[in-house]
């Protein structure tokens, strides 16, 4: 046992709750009594008694009922003053000495204490002087009346807390009140009439539920120690079914005989045997077989089985050891009434007659049941000693899910036929025909982390040049590219498989060309990606494999995009792609395309669609649809919203992972929008670690962030140079993981170019932009962003107005930078308080710090330059006049480039302008001054 050792309360916060606000109100004159309920071991009474024992100046009173109590009247009543008689700090006692007379008749020690004689008198003058009592022994203070066990109590008790329930309302009493609801209740009047009582009548009702798997381990974690392991403290929480009583008993168990000694804790072996006995002799061979079956089993199939024994389950049921279900979706079952009891029940069949019972199961499960029983067909015929019928009715319904597109039972059952393989060395000799088929359910559902080490063995146990030695280069090759591989070996590898006799329009050749053009596409070599793309869409339709045919068109797309920088034409063929692939039942690929077509329009109903096809089909794609989502709130400033998909996506994926790599980008685009400059910077040089230099398709949303953080750190001539890189991937890839469907950053690009002086090279790069994405239908980051820009370039009023409506909704970080300018290059001071606000509501406080200094400049009668240049600016800005470069400027006053592009950029600001040679104007005609 574990003796003294206790683990904290845990998993019962609401109950808590719930009993904290039933005291207040008791405080305040208004008590009342609360039924708590549960079976045996839930922690009932210790929830009461910790709960009691924490509410401060509160008079503690105590009773209990005890099996075999219904014999004695008033056993709540006489158990209660009883224990306080014994404790000398509770002032009941004395209280109950000044009723002697009427209590004594309950507890004729009041008698030989007072040295009275009894009154009799009815029973609702007693209660109601107990009650006078409890108010008298309290005073002013609340007084928590803990009544245990009443379901063992007797009918004067009974009606007691009837009358309570009354009462209570006017008092400063909350009466808590506990019984077990696994058994058999009383058959009296009296319980039923209390018993049937609800919150109209006063009755507070609480039940306690058994603890969840996660609040059961980690009970388990802190009455152990470090003294078992994780697997151990798991094995705990799932046989304890979450009873706290059992993770004591199982833990104390488990560190006496070792984790992994088995058995059942005594408390519950001697239960089973007694509720065995209690059932008779007749029930035993019904009992037997449903243990065999599992901790719930359906009763029709147990009734067919056993037709002689079906008047059994009654006995059964009432001795406490099953019960029935009947919540939809599980009448028509029973299970036992706890897990353990199903433990000791079966650790009681012999052997032989054990693998008897589990062969007959496996039977009647195939016969009875749906396929998606076969993981208990399985499990029952491994169980019978015969793992070659498990291993085929496992390979059987994995056909099946392939057949119908279903990636996630097929995955799930192809796990459990692999450890099948693995824990029996007869079935080796097929761990190919299991093997193969998962990797290929995990490369199509995108699992490449849990594909990636089934891969080499599975690759150099494949004949050369055999058509399964081709398939399983070509998810070699894809899951390696995705998880960071060199280019150039992946290549090599594919060119040499594509080299050797490969089949015309076969499967192998459809999945080989396919992985080629997507690795040649993100080499650089667009032609040569093309090629292999048509190729092995040929050769997917020759097949009739519409997966691979859906994974060649999506590729198709994405080099369509670069073609025409149309968006909405590629998405509108994506849409008819999805369409295709559902009707063809390959829901796992119709899931990946509607994420690309989410990432073409970032709209809210395409995500949502996307995540919920992927829940049921295709898990990554899911999770992939709650990062971009998470990245489109990012944008909208609502942080608190991403956040619980970003931590799903850290727990899940792989450090080398790609995915991983767009989960910084989304992290490090909140850090900006946040003025945290150094965890942006973190982020970035994460991805940059990362970043693969022999690939061109990645890049474009962390080149345009980091110069994103170049422009807020000052230094201009670094983000034009960022921002130029990030343009240049685009015109190679689109649709690639991020907010890249468009250069959604060319505002800031624009503004770094004119920071910088190079107003004729702004103008040209958003000129270039706006003919190459001339879609009508663009996604709504980059149709705001390119208001911005024109604002930037040329502003007025009526560009203002248009940029900031266009930004509010998407991206309200970009409006408060539009008002910022809008307050700089049109004097507009309404511009310089929205911006305040703006980046306010958005926790930006360098924006804020920024916009309240121009809001300061131009309430003092400025016109938009703000004449409050220091020393060193005076004389970064004179030398700027005189057409110095930064470079030239560092050297001049021997500092760095990086300190001078600091200055620069604050004398930019400062004074309003947007070009060095507007810095130049103003030094002339001596507006600059200080």
């Amino acid at each position: 046992m574990i003796g003294p050792r206790r683990a904290s309360l845990t998993g019962r916060g609401p109950e808590l709750a719930a009993l904290a606000q039933a005291v207040a109100s008791a405080r305040r004159g208004s008590g009342g009594l609360v039924l708590v309920s549960g079976e045996a071991g839930v922690g009932k009474s210790r929830l009461c008694r910790e709960f009691a024992a924490a509410v401060d100046g509160a008079v503690q009173l105590r009773g209990q009922a005890y099996p075999g109590d219904r014999v004695v009247a008033n056993a709540i009543l006489v158990d209660t003053l009883r224990t306080a008689r014994r404790d000398a700090a509770c002032p009941l006692w004395p209280a109950a000495l000044g009723h002697a007379a009427v209590l004594g008749t309950v507890v004729p020690e009041l008698l030989d204490e007072s040295g009275g004689g009894a009154a009799l008198d009815d029973e609702a003058h007693v209660f109601e002087t107990v009650l006078d009592v409890v108010a008298e022994a309290a005073g002013e203070r609340p007084v928590i009346w803990l009544a245990e066990d009443v379901q063992w109590a007797d009918p004067a008790s009974w009606r007691f807390l009837q009358y309570c329930v009354r009462r209570t309302p006017s008092m400063r009493l909350l009466m808590l009140c506990t019984f077990r609801d696994d058994e058999a209740m009383p058959d009296d009047p009296a319980w039923t009439r209390f018993s049937v009582l609800g919150p109209r009548d006063g009755l507070a009702r609480l039940r306690l539920g058994r603890l969840s798997p996660a609040d059961s381990e980690r009970v388990a974690r802190e009455l152990c120690g470090d003294s078992l392991d994780e697997a151990a403290v798991r094995a705990v929480a799932e046989r304890s079914g979450g009873t706290p009583l059992l993770v004591e008993e199982l833990v104390a168990m488990y560190e006496t005989l070792g984790a992994g000694a088995g058995g059942v804790p005594e408390v519950i072996q001697a239960t089973a045997r007694e509720r065995s006995r209690i059932a008779g002799e007749s029930a035993q061979g019904l009992l037997q077989l449903a243990a065999v079956m599992g901790h719930d089993a359906d009763l029709d199939l147990l009734v067919d089985l056993r037709p002689d024994q079906a008047p059994a389950v009654e006995p059964l049921v009432a001795a406490g050891l099953l019960r029935p279900l009947t919540e939809a979706g599980r009448a028509g079952t029973v299970e036992f009434r706890h897990p353990l009891l199903r433990e000791a029940v079966y650790e009681g069949i012999p052997w032989e007659h054990r693998r008897r019972l589990h062969a007959e199961a496996a039977d009647a499960l195939t016969e009875h049941a749906s396929s998606q029983s076969v993981e208990r067909v399985a499990q029952h015929w491994e169980l019978a000693g015969r793992p070659e019928r498990a291993l085929e009715a496992l390979v059987h319904v994995i056909g099946q899910a392939r057949r119908q597109g279903n990636l996630n039972r097929s995955v799930g059952l192809g796990r459990l036929a692999l450890e099948l393989v693995e824990r029996h060395e007869r079935l080796a000799h097929q761990r190919a025909t299991v093997v193969e088929p998962l990797i290929e359910d995990l490369v199509a559902q995108g699992a490449y982390q849990d594909a990636q080490p089934l891969l080499p063995p599975a690759w150099q146990a494949a004949a050369p040049g055999s058509p399964a030695r081709q398939q399983l280069t070509a998810m070699r090759a894809l899951v390696e590219w995705y998880l960071g591989s060199p280019v150039e070996r992946l290549i090599r590898m594919v060119e040499d498989e594509l080299a050797g006799p490969v089949e015309k329009g076969s499967r192998e050749e459809a999945m080989l060309c396919t992985v080629g053009g997507v690795i040649w596409h993100a080499y650089g070599d667009a032609r040569r990606s093309g090629e292999l793309s048509e190729r092995g869409r040929r050769a997917a339709v020759a097949s009739g494999d519409v997966d691979i045919e859906g994974r060649a068109m999506v590729h198709r797309a994405w080099l369509r995009a670069v073609d025409v920088h149309q968006c909405s034409a590629i998405v509108a063929e994506l849409r008819d792609l999805a369409h295709h692939l559902r009707a063809a039942g390959a829901h796992a690929r119709e899931a990946s395309v509607l994420l690309q077509v989410a990432r073409g329009t970032l709209d809210e109903a395409d995500m949502e669609r996307a995540e919920k096809v992927g829940q049921t089909w295709n898990p990554w794609c899911a999770l992939g649809a709650r990062v971009l989502r998470a990245h489109v709130a990012v944008f909208a400033g609502r942080l608190a919203d991403a956040e619980p998909a970003l931590r799903e996506a850290e727990g899940r994926l792989d450090e080398r992972s790609q995915a991983l790599w767009y989960v910084r980008v989304v992290r490090a685009t909140a850090a900006l929008m946040q003025g945290r400059y150094a965890e942006a910077a973190a982020r970035l040089a994460e991805n940059e670690a990362s970043y693969r230099s022999d690939t061109v398709t990645e890049g474009a949303d962390t080149q345009a962030l980091a110069g994103w953080l170049c422009l807020e750190e000052g230094d201009v001539e670094g983000a034009a140079a960022a921002f130029e890189v990030a343009l240049q991937a685009l015109d190679y890839t689109r649709l690639e993981p991020g907010m890249a469907a468009g250069p959604w950053f060319i505002a800031l690009q624009v503004d770094a170019l004119l920071r910088g002086g190079q107003t004729d090279q702004a103008a040209r790069v958003l000129a270039r932009t706006v003919e190459r994405e001339r879609d009508p239908d663009m996604d709504r980051f980059t149709a705001a962003s390119l208001l911005a820009a024109e604002l930037r370039l040329e502003p007025t009023p009526e560009r203002l107005r248009a940029a900031v409506e266009a930004a509010a909704e998407p991206w309200p970080w970009l409006a408060g930078l539009c008002q910022v300018w809008g307050a700089r290059l049109l004097g507009d001071r309404e511009a310089a308080r929205a911006a305040a606000d703006t980046w306010r509501r958005l926790g930006y406080q360098p924006g804020v710090e920024r916009a309240e200094r121009l809001l300061g400049s131009l309430g003092r009668g400025g016109t938009g330059a703000a004449r409050v240049l220091t020393a060193r600016e005076e004389m970064v800005a004179a030398l700027i006049a005189e057409g110095l470069t930064n470079a030239q400027i560092a050297e001049r006053l021997h500092i760095s480039p990086v300190t001078v592009a600091h200055h620069v950029s604050s004398v930019l600001d400062k004074l309003g302008v947007s070009s060095r040679t507007q810095v130049a104007v103003l030094l002339t005609r001596g507006d600059a001054g200080r």
